[in-house]
């Protein structure tokens, strides 16, 4: 949550944008596949995986709320939840790969590969 505004990702893979107070829709985006992540929402920008393999950055609020930024490609599927840190995003990717990215560019800071599979941690 931020500013007001709730965002979750579904297994439909939609993004929703929610008013905290009223629960009221305030825009969506359509990615190509399943979220499982939570969203990531930094400087007016949200940034949330989806199992098509890509990151997506998305505008947070105001007119132009739920438009794509820019998207990145990993090398599969991605569970996990998009972290923002010392001025880039991180991602892992099933496939094995941790990958930092500019945050207003989506362009590849650096990556690691860890030679196998990653895999989210579920609660419980």
């Amino acid at each position: 949550m931020a500013d007001g505004i709730v965002y979750v990702g579904s297994y439909s893979g939609i993004v929703y944008a929610l008013n905290a107070s009223t629960g009221a829709l305030i825009w969506s985006y359509t990615t190509g596949n399943q979220i499982r992540g939570t969203p990531a929402v930094v400087n007016g920008v949200v940034y949330i995986a989806s199992f098509d393999s890509y990151l997506y950055a998305l505008v947070a609020h105001g007119a132009n709320g739920g438009s794509l930024l820019w998207k990145y490609e990993t090398e599969y599927t991605v569970w996990s939840s998009a972290a923002e840190a010392d001025g880039a995003v991180y991602i892992a990717s099933a496939g094995g790969t941790v990958y930092a990215l500019q945050p207003h560019t989506g362009a590849v800071e650096w990556s690691f590969a860890t030679g196998d599979t990653i895999y989210p941690v579920f609660p419980g």
